[in-house]
């Protein structure tokens, strides 16, 4: 099992790092081509946005975050057992890499399948980044509703400035 599982983590490594971003712009024009809407800009850093903004963001969606290495045992091993009562995937564990690596490289359908693919891509975003670069792009990408992909675009949408000026 040790080899087999140190055969894996070299085979990842060995891949190097996977595309933390998603290249993808929307842009949204009328039938004369005026742009309506686009997407709006990325943070570059934790430090754009205030500290409280990412410490809710954190201690909602996974509060171990900086204790782990992308899976969080505990909540797993809960799921698991959820999901075998039920007979089929019902809860999910998701920790904030996982989040990501199913954003950024996966669909949301509920397989084992995917699970594995994300715990693929789990591993590769932490092997090559910080637990910040992981978070950043997670506040990028995530979806918060109403078509707002990103900190930003939700920011602009639900209180209409930049995240940067979000008050508590």
């Amino acid at each position: 099992l040790l080899f087999i599982i140190a055969s894996f983590l070299l085979i990842v490594y060995a891949l190097g790092p996977p595309e933390l971003e998603s290249k993808e712009t929307i842009t949204i024009v009328d039938q004369d081509g005026k742009v309506i809407n686009e997407t709006i800009d990325n943070i570059h850093h934790l430090d754009d946005l205030p500290s409280y903004a990412v410490e809710g963001i954190v201690l909602v969606e996974d509060q171990h975050f900086y204790e782990h290495y992308g899976l969080y045992l505990r909540g797993i091993a809960r799921a698991f057992i959820r999901n075998l009562e039920a007979g089929q995937l019902k809860e999910g564990a998701s920790t904030i890499t996982q989040q990501l690596a199913r954003n950024l490289y996966l669909s949301h359908e509920k397989t084992w399948t995917r699970k594995l693919k994300e715990l693929y891509y789990t591993i590769r975003l932490e092997l090559f980044y910080s637990k910040d670069e992981i978070l950043t792009a997670y506040l990028n990408t995530i979806y918060f509703g109403h078509g707002a992909y990103g900190i930003n675009a939700a920011s602009d949408y639900y209180f209409g400035k930049n995240a940067e000026q979000l008050s508590i």
